[in-house]
Parts: structure tokens; sequence; C-alpha cells
């Protein structure tokens, strides 16, 4: 299974110093949830891209192939696609209008898209664990992106869920309710492909008290 995790918690550091919340922490485990999570949408898309590149008789991944792949796999929630596609095509424009610097100052395809994750490895990923013939520069930018905005989304959530809980550190639990309580993340990934997310605590009405119904009733409104 590919590693993310370095570039998770390196996505984490960004979000947590632009939230201004600097006493969260988040668990190792935690992040090997969400690399679950990523890897589980990344599985899909690579799934979709090879029938994207199949119809139309092309065996490069472009970043209209990935672009036409990621529409497809999130057609059905447009809240989180359409922000996607909007990240992705920024971080595609800047990689476009940056110089690749001289052979001695050589800027790596990540620095000239501003991305965090490393789409450098995101290009050996595709071309070894996909296997991907050809993975244009633009391509491997496109996919690092996608995989880069839903690491945030899910990263946000599970900051939102443990401060709602009052919590100090971002346990496994915190990110399988940031998933399972956004109805377009869970359209989209496997919750059996996070082995270690364990399952979402639900108590009967019947088992809570009055003011606790009424709280539950509040926080669903």
């Amino acid at each position: 299974m590919t590693d993310w995790s370095e570039n998770i918690k390196d996505v984490y550091y960004s979000i947590k110093n632009l939230s201004g919340r600097n006493d969260l922490q988040i668990s190792n485990n935690s992040l090997l949830v969400v690399k679950d999570a990523i890897n589980a949408v990344a599985d899909d898309v690579h799934h979709v891209l090879h029938s994207v590149l199949k119809s139309s008789d092309k065996k490069t991944v472009s970043k209209d192939a990935v672009m036409s792949a990621v529409k497809l796999n999130m057609s059905r929630t447009p809240e989180l696609l359409n922000p996607g596609i909007k990240f992705m095509s920024i971080k595609l424009s800047e990689f476009a209008n940056s110089a690749p610097g001289t052979k001695k100052d050589h800027s790596s395809m990540s620095e000239r898209a501003k991305l965090v994750f490393n789409a450098g490895r995101v290009d050996t990923t595709l071309r070894e664990m996909y296997h991907f013939d050809r993975v244009s520069p633009s391509g491997a930018v496109a996919f690092a992106a996608f995989l880069e905005y839903l690491t945030v989304e899910i990263l946000k959530g599970a900051m939102e869920q443990t401060i709602k809980h009052k919590a100090k550190r971002i346990a496994n639990r915190y990110v399988l309710l940031a998933i399972a309580d956004d109805s377009d993340l869970r359209s989209i990934i496997d919750m059996d492909a996070i082995p270690m997310a364990g399952a979402k605590v639900h108590t009967h009405n019947v088992l809570l008290s009055k003011a606790q119904r009424k709280r539950a009733l509040e926080e669903a409104a």
C-alpha cells in the first residue's frame, strides 16, 4: 500500500497553522487512518482512469484524463467535486506558469505547483503500482492535487469533530466521524478500507436521558 503518511502530516501542520489551533495534536494511528481513506479513493480513481484511457484509445495519463476520472468518480457529490476541480485547476495553472529552473537549481513538480503532496512520488506510484506506462508531468500534478484536496477535507472534518468533542488530540474516532457525518465523503470512501477506524458509536434514544435526547436533537438540527 502506498505510504502517504509523510505528506498527510505536512498537510495537517499547514491546516493547523492556518486555523490558529496549534493546541491540537494528531496521533500516528489517525494519520494511518487518513492514509487508508486516501488510498481507498485513489484506488477507485485509478480504476476509472484506466477506463477513461481505454475508451479514448490513449495511453498517457494526462491532466485531462485525471480530471475526467475524478469527475466520473465524484459525479454524485457536486459539493465536494466542484471545489476539488477548482483546486486542481489552480495548481495546474501555477505549475504551467512556473519555470522548471536550471539544471543546477531545479524545482520539483510540487514546488512549481505549490503542492504539499509529492507529485514525483505520485508519478512513480502511477507507473509502478497502478501500471500506467506513460504519465505526463501535468497528469501527476493533477492527481497529487486531487489527493491533497481530499486530505484537507478529511483533516478539516476531523479537526472539527475533535473541537466539537472538546478534545485536544485527533483520534481515530474523530477521523471516522468526519467521514461518516459528511454524506459526500461517505459516498466516495469505502469505510471497510479503513481497518483502524473502528465503528461509529450509536446509542439508541431509549437509553438516553431527557437532556441527552434534547442535545442530540439540537446537534442534528
